[in-house]
């Protein structure tokens, strides 16, 4: 089936210093596809001794390089660069050599923001067509698609302009870095991106924006991104998706989030008799039967009524499995859940420990750092008990509040779930 390689900017970790091995490494962790590299002077981010230490990287973590973004803000490009009557060769120039250090690489997208290039100049679409003519020329030659990158206040602001200037230049190597968080931010509607793009769409960045302001944050801050990806789905696939700020955010996420895992596995091993009273312990719209006396009986339905095994000698160090949920590893058995679906665990066994992994893994799913393509199915299908709509209640408002004060990202199940459905192969 095809897919959407999720690949992670290496950009987002620089506010945390982190170099390249750490960004490797983080990126492996969290299940990225590959990395994206940001590039302001080649011979800087791309010299050979930084060369050396990526290929290195590559090899240890499996994990490739598989776009090279290269920007020209203002303050590198003063005098503007491709639509520049004087900067337009230099800026084509170091455009060329950074596609052919990527090329080394096996890098097979190379993006182009033209940041410096601000709307204005009488001729400075033309200069921006004539120069990306030549940068599709020479990424062609290398066996390079090239993804320009528009943004509000410049000659190419919209996506609309980005896809002009494609079809105007008509070279099969040239083609639209969609860039959400610009479009957004630019007033653009989200779900209609993909059909607008059609055949020229290269390259995605996932962000987020709450107005006219480019923010940088994550996918689900401020907009649902399910659409988006759903029509994304039915325009075009197999194209890397860079999804800014997200790897960034889930890192930070991850490190709340573990706090918050750890109080669910104490409070759940320490209130486990509680919790099976109002957390349903199979799938379906209705809860499990009890064993005859009022006790858990085993799966097996031993008819000697042997009593199960206590939950700590079946879940301990030694026989545990975890998977890793958004980045918290939860134990997903012994003894494992009958139905696994995406995000989705249902039918625990019925004996201490499946009643521990139950209260565990339902807790955790029903809690708002999940995220509501998480959160509203859990509550919805296996939490029962007078009080369920005040605590959906209470989880809504909690994910939202976190999402206004712009620590809840909705990446952790919302965009992990749509790129499900739109194509990602789980």
């Amino acid at each position: 089936m095809a897919r959407f390689p999720l690949v992670q900017a290496d950009w987002n970790f620089w506010p945390d210093g982190l170099d390249a091995a750490a960004v490797w490494a983080t990126c492996a962790a969290l299940g990225f596809d590959g990395v994206e590299l940001g590039v302001y002077r080649p011979d800087d981010e791309l010299s050979a001794e930084r060369r050396a230490i990526l290929e290195h990287l590559v090899d240890r973590h499996g994990l490739g390089v598989a776009v090279v973004l290269f920007s020209m803000p203002p303050e590198r490009w003063p005098d503007r660069a491709l639509a520049s009557a004087d900067r337009a060769d230099d800026a084509v120039a170091a455009i060329v050599e950074t596609a052919r250090r990527a090329a080394d690489l096996g890098v097979g997208v190379l993006g182009v923001w033209p940041g410096a290039d601000t709307a204005g100049a009488p001729d400075a679409w033309a200069r921006t067509a004539a120069s990306l003519h030549s940068v599709a020329e020479a990424a062609a030659r290398l066996g390079l698609m090239v993804a320009v990158e528009p943004k509000g206040g410049q000659v190419l602001a919209t996506t609309a302009d980005a896809v002009r200037i494609c079809e105007e230049v008509a070279h099969p190597a040239l083609g639209v870095l969609v860039d959400t968080g610009h479009a957004l931010a630019g007033g653009e509607d989200l779900g209609g991106l993909p059909a607008a793009v059609g055949a020229h769409l290269v390259h995605v960045h996932l962000g987020d924006s709450g107005g006219d302001v480019e923010d940088d944050l994550p996918p689900g801050s401020h907009h649902d991104f399910r659409p988006f990806l759903a029509a994304l789905a039915a325009t075009a696939r197999d194209r890397p998706i860079a999804s800014a700020r997200v790897a960034y955010a889930v890192e930070e996420q991850a490190r709340r989030r573990t706090t918050v895992a750890l109080a669910i596995v104490a409070g759940a091993v320490a209130m486990v008799v509680a919790l099976v009273a109002v957390l349903m312990l199979r799938g379906g719209g209705e809860g499990a039967e009890p064993a005859p006396g009022g006790q858990a009986g085993s799966a097996s339905g031993d008819p000697g009524g042997t009593s199960p095994a206590p939950a700590a000698e079946v879940l301990n160090a030694d026989t545990v499995v975890w998977q890793d949920l958004f980045g918290i590893p939860v134990p997903a058995g012994p003894p494992r859940p009958r139905e696994v679906a995406g995000t989705r665990v249902a039918g625990f066994e019925q004996s201490p420990a499946g009643a521990v992994l139950a209260a565990i893994n339902i807790s955790y799913r029903a809690s708002a750092v999940v995220g509501p393509a998480v959160f509203e199915p859990t509550i919805a299908e296996q939490v029962v008990g007078e009080d369920k709509e005040a605590f959906v209640a209470n989880v809504r408002d909690s994910y939202a509040g976190e999402r206004d004060a712009g620590r809840q990202t909705g990446t952790s199940g919302e965009l992990v779930d749509a790129l499900a459905k739109a194509g990602r192969e789980e």
